[in-house]
Order: C-alpha cells, then structure tokens, then sequence
C-alpha cells in the first residue's frame, strides 16, 4: 500500500489498487468474460448458456475486480480507529477497528509457493492480541521497511522486524533518527571495546574514524583446483548423456542439449565456486562518524572496486547477522558456506543495506559490532 499524503497530522491514509499497469493486465480478462457472455446470451447457436453464463462471469468480474479494484486503510488518531475499505473506484465495504486493540507493528519474511517456483516477500502488519491487520506485502525489503516505520511512528507502537530472519523490536521514538542520533541520546554513549584475544580482522584509526579490513580470501590453487574439479564433472555428465542418446537413437536435438547445457552450467558453477574462494580480495570498511559507512572491496595490487556508501545522516541500524552460527568442517567449505550464507555484519539505512565480515567469528562480529557503534557515537 501507498501512504497519502494529508494535511491532518492525525489521519494517516494508505492505499492500494488502480493504476496504468493493472488496468492494461484487466482489460484482457474482462474483454474474454464480455465476449463469451455476448456468444451465449446473443448469439443463436453459439455457447452454450450454462456453461458461457458462469465462464464469462468469472472472467469479467476478474477483470473488473483487478482493473477497477481499490482497498484502503484510514488511521485516525483523533477518533482512535482503523477503518479498512474495499470497492471497485471507491469504497464499498467498510470495518472499522479500534487502535487501543493493538500493540505493535510487524515486519516479517515469508516465502510463497506456488506449482513451479517460490518468492520471499516482507508483509506489514498491525498486530494486537487476538487480531492483525495487514498494510500491504512487498517483495522489496526496504519498500516495506519504509512502510512499517512510518506506520509504527505514527501510531507510537513498538516495531518488530523479523525482515532479516532475526527479530528486532523497535522503539517508536527512535525511528527515523540516525544511528548516531540513538546513540548520543543514551544516558551512557558506547565505549570503545576491548579486543577478544586475536583477530582475523586488520583494524586502523584515524582521528574518530576506524579501517577495518578482513584478510585475502582462500589462494589461487584452492580456488583452480575447484573449479576445474566441476568442469570435469559437467564433462563426464556431457558425455554419459551422449552415451544414452545413442543407445536409444533419441532425435539429434537431445544430441545438441546433452552437448551444450552440462558445460554451461558447469561454466556457471565454476565462476561462482572461483569467485568465492577467489584469491586476493580483502574487504575494507570505513565507518566514520561525520561520512557514514563506506564498503570497498580491495584486490591485489590496491585496485579498489565494488564501492558502497551509507550517509551518516541515513545510517539507522548496526546488527550481528546469525552470531551464534560458526562454521565447521574443511577450509574450502568454509569459504563457500560463508560466501552464499546470511551472516556477517549489517548496516542498514531505510533504502541499502552493506554486509561486512561474512567468514569471521561469531565472536568478532560482536566485537566489530560494539566498535563500529563506539566509533558512530564518538
């Protein structure tokens, strides 16, 4: 749903429906309902009536429902409610709900299945004890994010964002205020930490600012010797599936596929397998106080890429991802369990999201954590 605008301060109005894109994806169904409707009502002879009636029903009423389809929410602080609408152009149905019902917020992830593939998205939710409401899903983190503050701002609620897998509850008087504004507001600021003992992470300051930088991935035979290791299996894939295409004379277009795709998706495989124990690459953040948080990815010989920034002014959020989760078993595992998993730390602001330090400890990303906060409140 979509926030409108009012010059209320206490009414807050969201929206959902209309729009050039559906009204283009309606029009097909309603047309293919009218139609079939015009064969058996009109037509001597054409579709049958018991079945073109309910067929070109259920087609124009789609149509009409997704074209013309409009839902809302009105939140009134004044009056203390929550009224939802539901209508074709304007509203039709209403159910009106009292604030004083409800608790809190709710950001959540959830995965949809349907017959031949799944999505996540983040639905936005006001919760009370025995009832919810729902804002409206996206499948954009940050969309919902922005929704869900705004919402729990308003209303004065406590926030729980579970969109990043673990939970964290809110409070409604910081949101929209920077990491460092949070910070300064406590009664006893971060303090600098002390080190755990030793550390995989080169850490440097400079003036309030802090450099912290993870060491180079795994070498460059590690790294060869794996992904050479899946191109030889897509080979021998290729080439077992050649040998049942000719005991069984299949059509020389199986020939072609059998030949091509185990190759390509090895290639695939291959890069990405490299790319994550790929030699030579260092992580470097720089968290500074008055800038923000900068991610820089170092390769060998200095060369900077994959530049990311996040203003200090936008900066809201420092948290441990997965901390309790340590990695176990061969080196090369290691690297690539840590390469596709959800770990490390994250800072986020209402738009972006940078991760650092994903094959670290989960006892140093604690460690980096209280730093990287020390460092933004200093």
């Amino acid at each position: 749903m979509k926030i409108i605008e009012q010059h209320r301060p206490d009414v807050l109005e969201l929206r959902s429906g209309g729009g050039i894109g559906l009204l283009l994806f309606s029009l097909p169904f309603a047309g293919v309902g009218l139609f079939v409707l015009y064969l058996a009502l009109f037509v001597p002879g054409g579709i049958p009536i018991f079945f073109g009636l309910p067929f070109g029903s259920i087609f124009l009423l789609a149509g009409l429902a997704a074209g013309l389809g409009r839902a809302g929410k009105i939140i009134d602080l004044r009056q203390g409610t929550i009224v939802a609408w539901w209508g074709l152009l304007a509203p039709w149905r209403r159910r009106t709900y009292r604030l004083h019902d409800f608790e809190s917020v709710t950001l959540n992830r959830e995965v949809r299945q349907s017959k031949n593939s799944s999505y996540t998205v983040y639905p936005v939710r006001i919760q009370g004890a025995d009832q919810k409401i729902s804002l409206g899903e996206t499948q954009d983190y940050f969309k919902s994010r922005r929704l869900a503050g705004r919402t729990a701002k308003f209303l004065h609620l406590p926030l729980s964002d579970a969109g990043l897998g673990q939970e964290r509850i809110r409070s409604p008087e910081l949101l929209g205020l920077s990491l460092r504004q949070q910070l300064l507001q406590r009664e006893a600021p971060p303090a600098l930490p002390q080190p755990p003992g030793e550390l995989l992470t080169t850490i440097k300051r400079k003036g309030n600012s802090i450099m912290l930088q993870t060491p180079p991935r795994a070498g460059r035979a590690l790294a060869t010797a794996a992904a050479l290791a899946i191109m030889l299996a897509s080979l021998i894939l290729a080439g077992a599936g050649m040998a049942i295409i000719r005991q069984f004379e299949l059509p020389p277009v199986w020939s072609w596929i059998t030949l091509l795709l185990p190759p390509l998706l090895g290639m695939l495989l291959a890069g990405k397998v490299w790319r994550a124990l790929g030699p030579g690459v260092c992580e470097r953040l720089i968290a500074d106080p008055e800038t923000g948080v900068t991610l820089q990815k170092v390769r060998a010989g200095g060369q900077i890429s994959g530049l990311k920034k996040i203003p200090a002014d936008e900066l809201e959020e420092v948290m441990v991802l997965n901390p309790q989760t340590e990695i176990e078993g061969p080196e090369f595992m290691q690297h690539i369990a840590t390469h596709f998993g959800n770990r490390g730390i994250a800072m986020l602001s209402d738009k972006d999201m940078i991760k650092f330090g994903k094959k670290l400890s989960g006892r140093e990303l604690q460690y980096l954590d209280n730093l990287i906060q020390a460092t933004m409140a200093s």
